[in-house]
């Protein structure tokens, strides 16, 4: 067999030419970025640090799984989901863990942090109740941007700064804090870590339930797409207290439903993947 005049021979820029940009400022490196590089000699790549992401949960009533549940407590679910949640995110953790319902202890717990975080993040304390110290604390070491939003769930969200760290103070029920997270800590902290595509971006999915009452608040609901319809259909969990982490399980997304709207079967709306 003769070998044909340039066969079996790639020629020089068949895959990557002089000037072209072969990665852009703010894309979160995968393997084949990495094998991408080292194929053109590149042996080193400028990259935002990793986020460092302090920690703590405030309330009496925490205590940790494993341990001889009493009347009034409840075992610190929030503590978990958000180390499991910040591992994903590939951030540095700093887990001061459950803080008691003392202004000094979370006076203390947020001065410790905020010397050496880029960002806090804690749970519970931030409502208007008597022993809800956070705010109090933070206005006290800097300075609070944010107090409360009219989101369902997750009215009781906050956010600041202390010296040159970012607060984020979650709600304490447990699936509002991982739908205020999803919605308002994530994409922050994606854009603390320079990624350019740091938005939650929704798709338009129609709804398989009706919605007859109105509400005074914007509402995110937990619902499962069906993609066998066109568009793809969304099912609401029976159950959506602030409470119930068994909804969140269940869901694979969220549904976002605006403020004083009823609607029947058949409604468009923003869907938001939690996958």
């Amino acid at each position: 067999m003769v070998a044909l005049l340039n066969e079996n021979i790639r020629p020089l820029g068949n895959d990557i030419s002089s000037g072209d940009v072969i990665l852009k400022k703010g894309r979160q490196l995968k393997a084949q970025d990495i094998a991408l590089t080292a194929s053109i000699s590149v042996k080193e790549l400028r990259v935002f640090k990793q986020l460092k992401v302090g920690l703590f949960f405030t309330g009496d009533e925490l205590i940790e799984p494993g341990e001889t549940l009493k009347n009034g407590e409840i075992f610190n679910s929030n503590r978990y989901a958000l180390v499991a949640l910040l591992t994903q995110l590939n951030c540095n953790i700093v887990n001061l863990g459950n803080i008691k319902d003392d202004f000094n202890a979370t006076l203390n717990a947020l001065d410790t942090l905020a010397d050496d975080c880029d960002l806090i993040i804690t749970t519970g304390g931030v409502s208007v109740g008597e022993e809800d110290h956070v705010k109090p604390a933070v206005e006290k070491l800097g300075k609070l941007s944010l107090w409360r939003i009219k989101v369902k769930p997750g009215k009781p969200l906050a956010f600041g700064h202390i010296g040159k760290s970012a607060f984020i103070g979650l709600p304490g029920n447990p699936v509002s804090a991982m739908v205020t997270f999803f919605l308002f800590a994530q994409p922050f902290i994606k854009k603390m870590q320079g990624m350019s595509n740091y938005k939650n971006q929704p798709i338009q999915v129609q709804t398989n339930f009706d919605w007859l009452k109105p509400k005074p608040r914007r509402e995110f609901v937990r619902v499962r797409l069906d993609h066998t319809t066109m568009p793809a259909s969304a099912s609401l969990y029976p159950k959506q207290g602030s409470d119930v982490l068994s909804s969140i399980v269940w869901a694979d997304g969220l549904l976002e439903i605006p403020e004083d709207t009823t609607f029947s079967q058949g409604k468009v709306l923003n869907y938001y993947s939690l996958n």
